[in-house]
């Protein structure tokens, strides 16, 4: 270890998903941890299934609207804030595993961030001193507050340590949530501007490319004992195009422990995709690419391909936070792309795979914009008279038999599926 960082310990506390990448990214670095690769073929039997696919990005344009004139909203300084009660210590367990890869699971307090009632009220006060404001909205007769007349200060610590009290809060801190909405109860007392600035999006010009240039995928060999799967053919030996990646490929494949994660499909020419390996991380996605793989299914399928982690085909989505107040900008990449031909044009199909009943605030924005998305690309792709049209769903294991069937008689091409999952995530 260098000297500067004598403890060989690291311990996460916020994320889950923190923890897991940087468990990988320890491996790596401590060059424990071998690793698969895939990428497109370039050259053999199934180097035809290549396709082209459209996109389009965004950009932000400025839009200045006209706000409603509102007056100061009123607070009253001998009412209270409606807080949320809170503690600030509280237990946690995590798992501390060492390079073997033996676990310990430790228990232990954690104490979340916190501010002081006087910094609050030191930012209130600043507030006060350099925004216009109008006093009478306090509701104390006996004074008539201005900018340049300032409430106690004992006053505005009273409110909120009542507020405090009423919601059962010890000590003499409030939590970020809380804070914020104290900040949030002063901020009322200042009159709306009467313009704000709104970004919207912006549809860009397509631009095509090629599953030619899809980025290689890496997988380590930890990730195949757990819910990781290998699809491969049996010319693996021949279709793997990084050398180093056939030799992991024969480590991992021949590894007792990771036998059961390789699944070999026996007829190459039902693998329609351009990728020498399939990489699958969870079992809606395994399940989907060995439906892909059968005979009644991949005899209607020109070809298909599994999205990369990244930087493939991009979709940018919103998710509202804070009661609809923040919004916070995330992108996704469907996990699979299919080809299908029918009377001269190329259907697209974009499929994100997901477990049942997972309608969670996230898929429900990503379905939300991903079906804008395509509905904007569609209306480019006619205007400019290509014969390409995309069709995107959510689906899950109970799904498949469906989604499959109409994918077979044409029904999904016709946009007729609508799936157990899409109706979750169309409600409210």
């Amino acid at each position: 270890m260098p000297e500067k960082y004598p403890n060989s310990l690291l311990t996460i506390f916020n994320h889950h998903k923190f923890s897991e990448s940087i468990s990988e990214l320890v491996r790596e670095i401590l060059e424990i941890e071998q690793r698969l690769a895939n990428a497109p073929l370039t050259d053999g039997e199934r180097s035809k299934f290549h396709f082209k696919l459209w996109n389009f990005d965004y950009s932000r344009e400025p839009r200045i609207i006209p706000a409603k004139e509102t007056d100061a909203q009123e607070l009253d300084l001998n009412g209270t804030i409606d807080l949320t009660s809170e503690t600030f210590e509280h237990d946690t367990e995590t798992t501390f595993v060492d390079i073997d890869g033996e676990q310990m699971p430790v228990k232990f307090k954690i104490e979340k961030p916190k501010t002081s009632v006087s910094e609050i009220v030191d930012k209130i006060i600043k507030d006060f001193e350099i925004r216009d404001w109008e006093g009478k909205a306090l509701k104390l007769a006996e004074n008539q507050y201005t900018k340049n007349n300032l409430p106690p200060r004992e006053n505005l610590e009273e409110l909120i340590r009542r507020s405090m009290e009423n919601r059962g809060i010890k000590g003499d801190a409030l939590g970020n949530q809380n804070r914020a909405k104290v900040y949030a109860a002063f901020g009322t007392l200042f009159p709306k501007p009467d313009k704000t600035v709104n970004y919207a999006k912006k549809a860009n010009p397509l631009f095509e490319f090629s599953t030619e240039n899809r980025e290689r995928d890496s997988l380590s060999f930890s990730s195949l004992r757990q819910n990781a799967t290998v699809f491969f053919t049996s010319d693996y030996e021949n279709e793997v195009v990084s050398e180093d990646a056939k030799v992991n490929f024969f480590i991992a494949k021949n590894d007792r422990q990771l036998r059961g994660a390789f699944d070999e499909i026996p007829n190459s020419f039902l693998f329609k995709t351009s990728l020498d390996l399939v990489f699958t991380s969870h079992e809606p996605e395994r399940k989907f690419v060995e439906l892909l793989c059968e005979q009644n299914n991949a005899d209607h399928i020109a070809a298909w391909i599994k999205s990369a982690n990244k930087n493939f085909y991009s979709i940018p989505y919103t998710i509202d936070t804070g009661n609809g107040r923040f919004t916070t900008q995330h992108s996704f990449n469907p996990d699979f792309f299919l080809k299908l031909e029918n009377l001269g044009t190329d259907y697209i199909i974009a499929v994100e795979t997901k477990s049942n009943n997972d309608d969670s605030e996230e898929n429900k924005a990503k379905y939300k914009f991903a079906k804008e998305h395509f509905v904007e690309l569609n209306e480019q792709l006619r205007s400019t008279g290509i014969n390409q049209h995309y069709i995107f769903h959510f689906v899950c294991p109970d799904d498949f038999p469906t989604f499959f069937d109409q994918l077979r008689s044409n029904f999904l091409i016709e946009g007729k599926f609508y799936g157990q999952l899409e109706e979750l995530l169309n409600k409210n």
